[in-house]
């Protein structure tokens, strides 16, 4: 019996490292995963129309503790918005402190080019490391 006790509390404890629920963990899971095994496809964000867009899942911006993964609209949504519905798996990233935005709704408006603006589902990088970095602080937008 106290062992058991020990490994609900031990996971408890786990989840409250993102500040998550298990649908959260879920929702943290694919989308680490997803960056882990395709990190070739989201190039910097300089290298914006310079690029093959039909193999880019995004760009990064930033680097080192500031990097930030700059999800296509459409690739993100097709990854989590059947699963968990779109809404619910970014608030549960945001929850965790992984959704980046600015201004209204769940995107981030990112200037590329001189010009031009372009919005993308931002993504904390530290969302691909377990541990070893610290947990990101709570954003309010």
């Amino acid at each position: 019996v106290t062992d058991a006790v020990r490994l609900v509390l031990r996971e408890h404890v786990n989840r409250q490292v993102h500040r998550s629920t298990p649908i959260g963990e879920k929702v943290i899971k694919i989308v680490r995963d997803y960056i882990d095994r395709n990190p070739s496809r989201f190039p910097a964000i300089a290298m914006f129309g310079r690029t093959d867009q039909n193999n880019i899942l995004g760009y990064t911006k930033g680097s080192g503790h500031d990097r930030v993964y700059l999800f296509l609209p459409g690739v993100l949504e097709d990854l989590l918005g059947e699963k968990f519905g779109l809404q619910t798996a970014l608030q549960k990233l945001a929850d965790a402190g992984y959704l980046l935005k600015n201004g209204e709704g769940s995107q981030m408006q990112v200037r590329v080019g001189d010009q031009m603006r372009k919005r993308f589902y931002a993504i904390r990088a530290s969302i691909s490391f377990d541990g070893d970095m610290e947990v990101p602080a709570q954003s309010n937008g």
